[in-house]
């Protein structure tokens, strides 16, 4: 777990909802930011609701995901986190190819993870983006990324 000493709004707020099959999902992260630079964006939909072995803790999708994905949301249109991105299945030995298959620990799972060390996950309130049609104007989304490095990490 990381910390960093600028003071942040909110990040992302966790969806209440479970992630839907085939629901439209991005995941966000610093892939390769040696040479791409800064935040990057892949969009993909939800192919399961259970990872390897059906395990119910995890979602695959079709988001593209390298090294700098990994810990970064994967958010639902509405711009709520549904999962933490975690892993992509390689291609075998046997040459067999894994296309489109990458892993995100549910949502529920991450924020039971900041529960048990003492962090209160935001969940479904108003952090800027776009507008969900709800009374009351309520918007939510990504409100500002900070990106942490070993260098502003404590």
């Amino acid at each position: 777990m990381l910390s960093a000493s600028a003071q942040a709004k909110a990040v992302a707020v966790f969806s209440d909802a479970q992630a839907r099959l085939n629901a439209d999902v991005t995941a966000l992260g610093y892939r390769f930011s040696d040479i791409l630079g800064g935040l990057n964006l892949t969009r993909g939909a939800v192919s399961s609701v259970t990872g390897v072995g059906g395990d119910p803790d995890w979602l695959q999708n079709t988001a593209p995901v390298q090294p700098g994905n990994s810990g970064g949301p994967l958010v639902a249109t509405d711009g709520r986190v549904v999962g933490v991105v975690t892993a992509r299945l390689l291609d075998r030995p046997d040459g067999a190819t894994a296309q489109s298959i990458n892993f995100a620990v549910r949502g529920a799972v991450a924020q039971g993870f900041l529960a048990r060390h003492g962090l209160a996950p935001l969940r479904d309130r108003p952090a800027g983006g776009a507008d969900t049609g709800r009374t009351g104007g309520t918007r939510l989304g990504l409100h500002r990324l900070y990106r942490v490095s070993p260098l502003t990490a404590r």
